[in-house]
């Protein structure tokens, strides 16, 4: 009798597990194509995991590299992105839905270091729910190759093609094609300032990331001008379940 009942209760907790298991399933965000060093990623729950080539990351991961490493990664969209040395950079939200594009969002957290990336169809299909955010500012896209670096405390910016806003607690600007300037600097209390030319620390960043110019590309332009990588994607469809954002 007692057998019995200690049976059914493990059934019965097996079930609950069963249950409840898809509502923390990690969401994939993206794959790492490439690394020339290391990166690793911190899970929500903490757990830190060393990535290689191939490996997927998640929504509530952060990203970081090590002194001397750098790394390459597509993401669920097909945005390209590469993570400078020392960077941190966390996954808040990233969800691609074409048949509903209003529910799609990419909201990312640059915590330090720099970054490049080449935005995929999130950025083309919801603007609105496109952001980079910064310790002292938040960027958002009209079809972009953006560049940011952390410098300190100052955030450098450099809109290589297509356009964006740059937002602080005291002031808006938009930067990039069809502005007064591609270049900026945002300084801790808030200030932005337009700059001429792209500040000493990306003078290294004008090659393609991951071997793709963002000017010859043939799978079309987006309505900034910025062409869209043509590589086959390694994602066959969007991840199940809906919108997920990590805090």
């Amino acid at each position: 009798m007692y057998k019995g009942k200690w049976l059914s209760q493990i059934v019965f907790t097996l079930f609950l597990l069963l249950m409840i298991a898809p509502a923390y399933a990690a969401v994939t965000a993206g794959v790492v194509l490439s690394i020339d060093g290391t990166i690793k990623a911190e899970g929500a729950d903490n757990s830190i995991r060393v990535l290689t080539n191939g490996a997927e990351f998640y929504v509530g991961d952060t990203l970081f590299t090590l002194d001397k490493s750098k790394a390459s990664l597509k993401f669920v969209d097909n945005a390209l992105m590469t993570l400078r040395a020392n960077t941190r950079y966390k996954i808040i939200a990233y969800w691609l839905d074409e048949k509903d594009p209003a529910k799609s969002s990419s909201v990312t957290e640059l915590l330090k270091g720099g970054l490049r990336t080449i935005t995929g169809k999130i950025g083309k299909i919801n603007r609105q729910g496109f952001a980079i955010k910064t310790p002292v500012a938040s960027i958002g896209i009209r079809g972009t190759d953006l560049d940011l670096q952390l410098v300190g405390e100052t955030l450098e910016i450099a809109f290589n093609k297509g356009a964006g806003s740059v937002k602080t607690d005291k002031f808006t600007i938009q930067l990039g094609e069809g502005s007064e300037s591609r270049f900026a600097l945002v300084y801790p209390d808030g200030r932005i300032v337009r700059k001429e030319q792209r500040h000493e620390s990306m003078k290294d960043s004008e090659a393609p990331v991951d071997g793709v110019d963002s000017g010859d590309a043939a799978s079309g332009q987006d309505d900034a001008g910025l062409a869209t990588p043509t590589r086959r994607s390694l994602f066959n469809s969007s991840p199940g379940g809906g919108p997920v954002s990590a805090n």
